[in-house]
């Protein structure tokens, strides 16, 4: 995930994609953030007060 206008990001490792992809859907809920999915969970946007806030992209090693 990587915060929009600076170079701030963090990497997260699961076992399971989907393990990671709810994981952030209820860290977003806990913060009042909204996650929009793109490419069926591949990658995505986080969304404050209707303003693109961060990135998030699954990939796999």
């Amino acid at each position: 995930m990587t915060k929009v206008g600076s170079d701030q990001s963090i990497t997260l490792k699961a076992s399971h994609k989907m393990m990671l992809i709810d994981h952030l859907y209820a860290s977003a809920a806990r913060h009042r953030l909204e996650v929009a999915p793109f490419r069926e969970y591949q990658r995505g946007d986080i969304i404050l007060d209707g303003q693109v806030v961060a990135k998030w992209e699954v990939t796999v090693e």
